[in-house]
This record gives C-alpha cells, structure tokens and sequence, in this order.
C-alpha cells in the first residue's frame, strides 16, 4: 500500500469538479485503488501535460473525470484532476 500524496493543484480541481456526493464518493474510490492496487493498472496511461510532463492517468469509473498521477515504491502523488479526455501518448 502506497501513502497518497495529493498537490494543492489536485486538491483545488476535486473541490471545483467534485462538488457532489456521488463525485467526490467516486474519486475517493479511484483513489483508494491507486493507493492499494498494482500500479500501473490495466485501465492507466501515460499522457502529457503540458509543457511538457508525462504523468500517468487513471479515469473514474462511470465520471468526466480523470486523475493525473505518478507514484514510486512509497507513495502515488496525485497531480490534477481533470475534466477533458487526455490523449495517451503513443
């Protein structure tokens, strides 16, 4: 199990995109998965975000939503919370 490490950019977009209780039950969810799962998952993919980082990205189930993460042995750094499809790289 990794510790979760969200930013302020992540924690500002879950309050702004997230604003219902179902929402915000389904990005916890997403989270918990990224924290105790095997990382990346079959459902992950490396997008990125510009300029010019490449993080991994993880889609809440049945949500317009998508997490931005990378992670190491220790921890999953949640990086932003968005709202558009990001375009795996290649």
């Amino acid at each position: 199990m990794r510790i979760v490490s969200p930013t302020a950019r992540f924690a500002r977009r879950r309050s702004a995109l997230a604003a219902s209780e179902q929402a915000r039950r389904a990005v916890a969810q997403c989270v918990r998965e990224l924290e105790q799962g095997p990382l990346p998952g079959p459902q992950d993919y490396e997008a990125m975000m510009p300029p010019a980082s490449v993080f991994w990205v993880r889609r809440v189930p049945d949500r317009n939503l998508w997490i931005w993460f990378s992670y190491d042995d220790v921890r999953v750094y949640l990086v932003h919370l968005g709202d558009k499809p990001p375009m795996p790289l290649e």
